[in-house]
């Protein structure tokens, strides 16, 4: 099969691979969508930043690796004990494999998993025709949503937690510094919520797709005072 294989600092190369195949308890997947993250950008440009040079520790993938983490799969194939899903659904994939044995992971806190590994980075990711993931990894859309919106699932769920974890009710004030997909995705939340957001950003591209998305009020940090217009914009408040 066709893979994007990052093998190091702005060397990334379209390759042919060996088709992976789902062992026990996983799940193997087509590729419908898969997005760019700005991590991947760091990692292209910058990197090594996430994926490793040597083994990791829990799944003993090191460069080259497949990137890819925002991504849609269509099931295809399943590994022996998996009985929940079936062949043709539609799964956002959640791009972490963690031991499921440490202190963390026993308190459903597994994103603090000493030995977490990310799906693109330490374990082959979705910028291929197919990917293999663990079961738990998978979670399947509901009726009506697209695999294109799956893709998005992941970057909006991390804006979401992001706004859960502000604890904001209707009536308040939010600033959002940065209108890339998780600003535009807690704009989205706030805006579900009653929640008045002020947004600044210096592209003119996102500003304008914020606009579009209904945000009033947009400031260019390039044109001025962010800070004290925010101020000017709640009576002094703040946000």
């Amino acid at each position: 099969m066709r893979a994007a294989l990052y093998y190091g600092r702005q060397d990334l190369r379209l390759t042919s691979v060996p088709e992976p195949e789902a062992g026990p308890g996983e799940v193997k997947l087509r590729v419908r969508y898969n997005g760019i993250c700005g991590s991947d950008l760091l990692e292209y440009f910058d990197g090594p930043v996430t994926t490793r040079d040597t083994p990791h520790p829990l799944t003993g993938v090191k460069n080259p690796v497949i990137m890819g983490h925002e991504l849609c799969g269509e099931v295809v194939a399943l590994g022996a004990g998996i009985e929940d899903l079936a062949v043709g659904t539609l799964v956002a994939v959640e791009p972490v494999e963690t031991c499921g044995r440490c202190l963390y992971c026993g308190l459903g806190q597994y994103n603090h998993c000493p030995t977490l590994a990310i799906q693109g980075y330490n374990r082959p990711g979705g910028l291929a025709e197919y990917t293999v993931v663990k079961r738990r990894m998978a979670h399947p859309l509901p009726p009506g949503v697209s695999a294109l919106e799956g893709a998005l699932i992941e970057p909006l769920a991390i804006a979401w937690h992001t706004v859960n974890r502000c604890a904001v009710s209707a009536g308040q004030v939010v600033a959002i510094h940065g209108a890339g997909p998780i600003g535009a995705g807690a704009f989205l939340t706030l805006k579900r919520r009653g929640v008045e957001a002020i947004v600044a950003d210096p592209s003119p591209a996102r500003r304008t797709a914020l606009s579009a998305l209904g945000a009033r009020t947009v400031l260019d940090p390039n044109a001025g005072d962010v800070v004290a217009a925010i101020r000017d914009l709640t009576g002094g408040r703040g946000a």
